[in-house]
């Protein structure tokens, strides 16, 4: 994507295809792919949501919370490593994100329990890209 200033970046949104496995930076008002990355999107058993999100704000090295509450710091070690895109609709954060993932064999499959999984430089790249408020449609 050409260099802009950040407030031009809300005319672009993302779009992921679930079943392409696939995450598309698209114009807005010329429906223009500018970006796309290959995913990893949730399993039938914990899938991705569908619908239209928004981008609640990028946590750049965030913290990972396993479900026995431990808590793994930020870096290498870190699931997340090295962005977390946190999502909302209707003003409320959901459980599902967009993050790095240090199991790059899992990038185009159904692997995630609901996230949508990049490999860690594409991550650090769409981080780049994306802006609060920015729109993301799931299908």
């Amino acid at each position: 994507m050409p260099s802009r200033p950040r407030k031009t970046l809300l005319q672009f949104e993302l779009r992921v295809s679930r079943r392409n496995k696939v995450l598309r930076v698209v114009h807005r008002k010329t429906n223009r792919t500018v970006q796309i990355f290959k995913v990893a999107t949730g399993t039938a058993s914990t899938p991705t949501p569908r619908g239209t999100f928004r981008v609640d704000h990028v946590n750049h090295e965030p913290f990972f919370r396993r479900k026995d509450k431990s808590i793994i710091p930020p870096g290498p070690g870190n699931p997340l490593h090295p962005v977390l895109i946190v999502l909302q609709r209707h003003g409320k954060r959901i459980p599902q994100s967009i993050h790095g993932t240090k199991a790059t064999a899992s990038i185009g499959t159904a692997a995630s329990a609901g996230c949508i999984r990049l490999n860690r430089a594409d991550a650090g790249l769409l981080a780049s890209l994306v802006k609060p408020n920015m729109r993301v449609k799931i299908r």
